[in-house]
């Protein structure tokens, strides 16, 4: 959101829905993450030749804050454990903020809200065992919950972007990502390499393989995406400074500085970086972006904005379908995920 590449007259405010104290900063997290997704969904480079060009740039950006302040350098083991934490009821509580916040925009002719806004989840909880064994568990009250709020907002014209997950499992096992294969108007989405193939490999990252399973209802880039970040301290935990491309063993990253007012922005000059990410995280703005420019040429085309629920069938026409991999493995000794094949994967430039 705090970002030069964001056109900050278009975004229109936030909320903070997360649990314990915050530094002065709010709404900057520790590794950028919010920033990177934010700038794959609306991030609008203009005439400037270095920058990064979201799926529907200039679009209208809303921050929803539900990860508490995060860890900083020299704190001790205890105070790390209640920081960079999302609490679901915080998570609960800003999808009902954003639900209380949409216009009504009419039914369709099945009585269906339309579009009011879209939304994306790039967070997730699951894979069994306890709180006590996984610091991801969510209980079975807490899956009704979310799968409640959920509802409650697609029932007001919301469409969801669920991020699938990362860990070379099934997507099924996880929120929401679960929830997207249960309701129309919100999807799962996996994340793809370059060459169009389920992400199995990140450079630095091993451990980052996509998630798999008939949940995961579409794909997207996912691996190497280059996006926006606003990440305080970057400099002086990677050593990644201004105005440089950094090679592949380094995160890349560049920073033009802060914005010319009348914008204004909370971040030092030289910290509006453009990075480079992996993962379901950044696959999921991309089908969040493409549902605003399906909402966006209805409007030119002065037809009716569609409901949630048109919108998921509408993009899966808009697939393209990839065949299977050759073979079970993908070079390096790890099984490909066991995704339902053909992989479906959006193509943005379609709209």
């Amino acid at each position: 959101m705090d970002h030069i590449s964001f056109d900050c007259h278009k975004n229109i405010g936030g909320n903070d829905c997360a649990e314990g104290q915050v530094p002065a900063y709010s709404y900057v997290g520790c590794d950028s993450h919010a920033t990177q997704v934010a700038g794959v969904i609306g991030a609008n480079r203009e005439n400037n030749p270095l920058g990064i060009e979201g799926v529907a740039p200039g679009a209208q950006l809303v921050s929803v804050k539900v990860l508490n302040y995060c860890v900083v350098p020299n704190e001790t083991e205890s105070a790390k454990k209640y920081k960079g934490l999302a609490y679901l009821s915080g998570v609960v509580a800003a999808i009902n903020w954003i639900a209380a916040q949409v216009p009504n925009n009419g039914l369709d002719a099945q009585f269906r809200r339309r579009l009011s806004a879209v939304a994306n989840m790039s967070i997730l909880w699951g894979g069994g065992g306890s709180p006590e064994t996984n610091s991801n568990y969510i209980s079975p009250a807490a899956q009704v919950a979310l799968s409640n709020a959920i509802s409650a907002a697609v029932a007001k014209g919301i469409f969801f972007s669920f991020a699938a997950g990362n860990a070379n499992v099934d997507a099924c096992g996880f929120y929401p990502a679960k929830i997207g294969s249960q309701l129309n108007g919100a999807m799962a989405v996996g994340a793809l390499t370059n060459s169009g193939e389920p992400m199995r490999f990140v450079l630095g990252e091993a451990g980052k393989v996509a998630a798999y399973g008939p949940c995961v209802e579409i794909w997207a880039p996912g691996q190497s995406v280059q996006s926006t970040g606003a990440f305080p301290g970057i400099s002086l935990q990677n050593e990644i400074f201004p105005n440089t491309i950094y090679p592949n063993e380094k995160i890349p990253a560049w920073g033009p500085g802060v914005p010319i007012p009348p914008n204004t922005s909370n971040m030092p000059a030289g910290l509006h970086y453009y990075l480079e990410g992996s993962g379901s995280s950044l696959a999921s703005p991309h089908v969040a972006g493409a549902a605003l420019l399906l909402a966006r040429r209805r409007q030119l085309m002065n037809q009716p904005l569609p409901s949630p629920a048109e919108i998921e069938p509408t993009l899966m026409a808009k697939i393209k379908i990839l065949p299977p991999p050759k073979d079970k493995y993908g070079g390096w000794g790890n099984p490909l995920p066991i995704t339902p094949l053909p992989v479906r994967i959006l193509t943005v430039d379609q709209f």
